[in-house]
């Protein structure tokens, strides 16, 4: 029997427009991190470019998912990686401009298994008698120097700007073992694995790092696995109005943990049927 998606959720974290998705097939379920867009006008036909490349990418894992999971994780998704670099060269994606880009979370089910995957920095939890976790503090920590170093001219300033295009490129080309997801014809995965029998697997939580930041950030939790039992007994939404009121506390003592006070945020909460 397959898997159940439980519950989702998916939100900005101000007035601009939502970067996180949320997504699933009767096979697989995933979440988009879209990395915050570079430039004031977008080239691909979407909100911005980053918009076009979650969306997409949303499309494609349920089209490639539905029928079955049988392809493995890091197999899919630089395939996918390919097709996106096609339709982006198709439109005559400009070479001199930045990829867009985008972390994500991912949940294959393979009948009495299921392959966990994640690019960039979003987290995936299996719990069941034990907790398994894929996640990474790579990210927080490179781009919370990055915001301290600009000071108070920020990452609009010319250096920190051509520095945060630097990072960008580096990410997509694979210059470190954690990178983003992105079309370019450089690109070079950095997908992170984790194979489990459904049977140690009760639930699955697969969210962005906004999200995240509930344990992460503001401590809202003392595990995952009580993370769990409260979005199981109340809701996701539930969490995510505490990781907004923790945000917008004005004694937060952890504000300064992350390189956004408020960041957009996508979870999507699994079990098998």
């Amino acid at each position: 029997m397959p898997f159940s998606v439980l519950d989702s959720i998916s939100e900005p974290g101000g007035t601009r427009a939502n970067e996180d998705r949320t997504g699933s097939s009767p096979h697989a379920a995933w979440v988009l991190d879209g990395a915050t867009d570079v430039y004031t006008e977008p080239f691909l036909p979407a909100h911005n470019d980053v918009h076009y490349l979650v969306d997409h990418l949303g499309e494609l894992l349920f089209d490639r998912t539905r029928q079955g999971a049988d392809t493995p994780a890091d197999a899919l998704l630089n395939r996918l990686a390919a097709e996106i670099g096609d339709d982006l060269a198709g439109h005559g994606f400009p070479a001199e401009r930045t990829h867009p880009t985008c972390s994500l979370g991912l949940l294959l089910d393979r009948g009495d298994t299921v392959e966990l995957a994640r690019i960039g920095d979003t987290t995936l939890i299996a719990v069941g008698a034990d907790t398994t976790e894929l996640s990474t503090t790579f990210y927080n920590q490179r781009e919370a120097a990055a915001v301290a170093a600009a000071g108070p001219s920020g990452l609009s300033a010319p250096e920190a700007r051509a520095a945060l295009l630097r990072r960008r490129h580096e990410y997509i080309t694979g210059v470190h073992p954690e990178g983003v997801f992105s079309g370019h014809p450089d690109a070079r995965l950095r997908t992170h694995t984790a194979f489990l029998p459904w049977r140690d697997a009760n639930h699955v939580l697969l969210c962005t790092d906004g999200f995240a930041r509930a344990i992460t950030d503001h401590g809202l939790f003392p595990d995952w696995p009580t993370l769990i039992n409260e979005a199981l007994s109340e809701s996701l939404a539930a969490i995510a109005k505490a990781i907004r009121d923790a945000e917008h506390r004005p004694d937060a003592q952890h504000a300064a943990a992350h390189f956004k006070r408020s960041d957009d945020l996508a979870a999507v909460l699994c079990a098998r049927s």
